[in-house]
């Protein structure tokens, strides 16, 4: 059975649910909308209720409860409810997580950077590779140079390589940050290209089951991994190894 407050915020229109959620005291601005206060008290009201809903044991159950408050979240729109929209990634369903980042990515707000890395760093996470490449992706449109370093942060050899692609992709986007920020990303773009290609390339008996999954990675993101490093530098370099000479000879250079 659903609480009070989740069939108030699933049933009413969205006009009735900020004023239901704002009190008796609330009143409309003159042009007929609801004043801030009551839209972000409807916000936090939603993303309280969603986050419990999608934490549930039995949370595929509410999924179109949840369904309805991100409904109601699109309604109110703003950064505040595609933060708040969030606490519904907890449900790992394709339908309810599209709703979630078309939100976000709709309002694309720089304040959204920090929730999002607060996902890619909390623990329960951590194998949810899913969820991180949405996160990549919607990091890409953030235009935001806090969004460079996590990003970097997933280019790792003991990364999901679908993840290492999107994070590559995202990156790209990136080639006007500051040049300390792009050289971190640059070195472990490098790094993640080159050692993959030389395990890959490797005849060594002893390598051959690793050389095997490498060359599956490097097909997944090889194109991504060229790109970022294309844009991030300028440079129109190809390969592995001439990237690894690029790096070596640049690095330590103040203008790229």
């Amino acid at each position: 059975m659903s609480s009070p407050a989740i069939r108030l915020l699933t049933a009413l229109p969205a006009l009735l649910l900020l004023l239901a959620l704002s009190g008796a005291t609330v009143h409309a601005e003159e042009d007929g909308e609801p004043t801030d206060r009551a839209r972000r008290a409807a916000i936090k009201q939603l993303g309280k209720d969603l986050r419990k809903r999608a934490r549930s044991p039995r949370a595929p159950r509410y999924k179109d409860e949840i369904l309805k408050m991100l409904e109601s979240l699109e309604v109110l729109g703003g950064a505040e409810a595609a933060e708040a929209a969030l606490g519904g990634v907890a449900l790992e369903d394709e339908e309810v997580r599209d709703r979630i980042f078309a939100l976000v990515d709709k309002e694309h707000h720089e304040d959204l950077v920090k929730p999002l890395v607060a996902l890619l760093e909390h623990r329960d996470y951590r194998r949810d590779f899913d969820l991180k490449q949405r996160i990549a992706r919607s990091l890409s449109i953030m235009a935001s140079t806090d969004a460079v370093e996590p990003l970097a942060d997933l280019i790792r050899s003991d990364e999901d390589a679908h993840v290492v692609q999107a994070a590559a992709d995202s990156l790209a986007s990136y080639a006007t940050a500051p040049l300390a920020l792009r050289k971190e990303a640059v070195k472990r773009l490098v790094d993640v290209y080159t050692s993959t290609y030389n395990l890959m390339m490797s005849i060594r008996p002893e390598d051959r089951v690793i050389a095997s999954k490498m060359k599956e990675r490097y097909r997944i993101f090889a194109r991504s991994l060229r790109s970022a490093l294309q844009s991030l530098t300028g440079q129109q370099i190809t390969r592995p190894q001439e990237w690894r000479k690029w790096w070596n000879e640049n690095k330590k250079r103040n203008d790229w």
